[in-house]
C-alpha cells in the first residue's frame, strides 16, 4: 500500500512536470499553419484532414483540432507520456518505482534536438507518440487476457480498435506495428502460450486492416496540390539512386543514433553483458565488456561534438565510423541476448532490436530525412534496454539495491529541475516576443524582426508559417526577419 502511493505520487510529479514543458514551449511551424485554419463547421474540417495528403488521419486530426485549445492539447500529451512510461514496465511485470524512474528516463533523457522535434512541436507529437502508447495499450490488455475470463471478448474488440487506431498517425509505426503483432504472434507459440493468442490475432488483424485504410485514404481522397503532397519522396528512380539513397541514409541514421540518443543501445549493451558474464569465459568477458565500455564512450562523446568534426567530405567519413559504432554495439547485444538465462527476456529482447532495425529499414529509400524520424526505432531499442537493465537489476544483492535507486531517484529528479528551470526561462521568451509582435503590429509594422529561442529543445522555432497567423489584412502582409537571441536584445534594450 505505501508503496502504491508512491508510485502514485511519483507518476503525478511526471504528468505535471511534462504539463509544464508543453506549456512553456512555443509554438512551430506548422503549428502556426494549423491555428491560421478556419473552417465553416465539422464537415469542412473532416474533409479537409481527408484530403491533407497523406492517411495520418488520427495524427492530423489531433494536430490540427488540440492546437485551438491549448491546455487540453498539453493536458492530453502529458497523459500520453505519463502512460508510455507507465506501461512499459507494467508490461514487463517490474511494477516498483525505480523500474518507472528507469523507464522516464530512457523516454525523457535523450537528444534535445529530437525530444523538441518529438514531443515539444505539438503537430509531431500527435503524429509520433500516440502510436506507440496505443500500442503499448494493446500489450497490456493482451497480458491481462490470460486472467481476465470475464472480459475475454471485451479485450479482442480492444484489441482489434487499437490496432487499427494506432496505424493511422505516422508511416514507419505503421509498418513496424505489423511486425510488431506478428512477432508477438510467434513469441506466444514459440511458448506454448495459446491461451493469450486469440487477442493477438484481433491485434495483428487491427493493425493489418489499419495500415490499408492509412494508404487508401491518400489514393481515395486525393486532390491535385494538396499540402504533403510533395513533403517526402521515395529515391526509386533508377537502381543506382536507390543505391546511393540507402547509403547516404544509413549514414545519417548512424549520426542520429551518436550522442545521447545512443543512449539506449549502450545501456543495453553494456546490462547484457554484464548479466550474462558468468555464463561465458573470463577472459571473453572482460574483451566484451571492455569493447562495449569503449565503442559506448566513443559513440556518445561523438554526438556531443559538433556535428561534423571533419567537415566537407570528411564528414561522410565520419558518418561512416559512426554507423559502424553503431552497428558494432547493436551486434554484441543481440549477440549477447542468447546468453540471458531467462527464456522469455532473451527472445523479447532479441525480438525488440530486430523490430527496431526493422522499423529503420523503410528510411533508407525516402527523403527528407529528419532526426525525428528515427524515433519508431530509438523507441523500440528504449524498451529493450529497459527489458535487460531490469533483468540486471532483479539479480543484485539487495544490500546494493538501495543504492541503484536512490541513484536512479537523483538522475531523474535532477534532470526534471533543470528543464523545468530552462522552460521557466524559454516561456518568458516567448511571452516577450508575442507581445514584441502584437506591440509591433498596433504600430502597422510591415516588417518585424524577431529572435530564435536559443535552446537546443527549441531548434526547431523558425519563421515557418508566422506570415500567416500574424497579419495586418491579408496572409503574408507582413514579412518576419529571424535573428540571434543576443542580438536581439542588444538592438532593443542596449542602452
Amino acid at each position: 500500500m505505501k508503496q502504491n502511493k508512491r508510485i502514485s505520487f511519483l507518476f503525478l510529479i511526471f504528468y505535471v512536470f511534462f504539463f509544464y514543458i508543453f506549456w512553456c514551449s512555443p509554438y512551430t511551424r506548422d503549428d502556426y499553419t494549423f491555428l491560421a485554419l478556419n473552417f465553416d463547421g465539422f464537415s469542412d474540417f473532416i474533409t479537409y484532414v481527408f484530403q491533407y495528403g497523406n492517411g495520418r488521419l488520427l495524427g492530423n486530426i489531433g494536430g490540427m483540432a488540440l492546437i485551438h485549445h491549448p491546455i487540453l492539447s498539453c493536458a492530453i500529451r502529458a497523459a500520453i507520456l505519463t502512460l508510455i512510461v507507465l506501461l512499459v514496465p507494467s508490461i514487463i511485470g517490474h511494477r516498483r518505482p525505480e523500474a518507472y524512474l528507469l523507464s522516464f528516463l530512457v523516454f525523457t533523457f535523450f537528444d534535445p534536438v529530437l525530444f523538441g522535434e518529438v514531443y515539444l512541436w505539438s503537430s509531431a507529437f500527435y503524429n509520433y507518440v500516440p502510436s506507440a502508447c496505443l500500442t503499448l495499450l494493446s500489450l497490456y490488455f493482451i497480458s491481462k487476457y490470460p486472467t481476465c475470463p470475464k472480459f475475454r471478448s471485451l479485450i479482442c474488440l480492444l484489441a482489434l480498435i487499437l490496432g487499427i487506431c494506432s496505424q493511422l498517425f505516422i508511416e514507419p509505426s505503421t509498418i513496424s506495428n505489423i511486425f510488431f503483432a506478428a512477432s508477438v504472434a510467434v513469441f506466444l507459440l514459440c511458448f506454448r502460450k495459446k491461451d493469450a493468442l486469440l487477442p493477438v490475432i484481433f491485434w495483428l488483424t487491427g493493425t493489418i486492416l489499419g495500415a490499408l485504410t492509412m494508404y487508401a485514404i491518400p489514393l481515395v481522397f486525393y486532390i491535385e496540390g494538396n499540402p504533403t503532397e510533395s513533403y517526402r519522396s521515395v529515391n526509386a528512380e533508377s537502381i543506382f539512386t536507390l543505391i546511393i539513397s540507402c547509403c547516404k541514409n544509413a549514414l545519417k541514421i548512424g549520426n542520429f543514433f551518436t550522442g545521447m540518443n545512443g543512449l539506449p543501445i549502450c545501456l543495453g549493451a553494456i546490462t547484457t553483458i554484464y548479466r550474462t558474464r558468468t555464463h561465458r569465459r573470463e577472459k571473453m568477458h572482460r574483451i566484451l565488456f571492455n569493447a562495449c565500455i569503449v565503442l559506448s564512450c566513443i559513440l556518445l562523446i561523438t554526438g556531443f561534438a559538433s556535428t561534423n568534426i571533419w567537415g566537407g567530405e570528411l564528414a561522410i567519413v565520419q558518418h561512416g565510423i559512426e554507423m559502424v559504432l553503431v552497428l558494432g554495439l547493436v551486434f554484441i547485444w543481440f549477440v549477447a541476448c542468447f546468453k540471458i538465462p531467462q527464456k522469455r527476456t532473451r527472445y523479447a529482447v532479441v525480438f525488440l532490436i530486430l523490430l527496431a532495425l526493422a522499423s529503420l529499414a523503410p528510411l533508407m529509400i525516402v527523403s527528407p530525412l529528419p532526426k525525428r524520424t528515427i524515433f519508431q526505432g530509438f523507441f523500440l531499442f528504449g524498451i529493450a534496454s529497459i527489458v535487460s537493465t531490469l533483468e540486471l537489476l532483479e539479480t543484485i544483492p539487495d544490500s546494493s539495491y538501495g543504492q541503484y535507486k536512490r541513484f536512479l531517484g537523483i538522475i531523474t529528479f535532477s534532470f526534471i529541475f533543470v528543464l523545468s528551470v530552462m522552460f521557466t526561462s524559454v516561456k518568458a521568451m516567448v511571452n516577450t516576443r508575442d507581445e514584441y509582435i502584437k506591440s509591433e503590429m498596433s504600430k502597422g509594422a510591415s516588417h518585424i524582426e524577431i529572435f530564435q529561442i536559443p535552446y537546443k529543445y527549441t531548434s526547431l522555432d523558425s519563421l515557418w508559417s508566422f506570415d500567416l497567423y500574424y497579419y495586418h489584412e491579408t496572409p503574408q502582409d507582413i514579412v518576419f526577419t529571424s535573428v540571434d537571441y543576443s542580438q536581439w536584445m542588444n538592438d532593443h534594450y542596449s542602452k
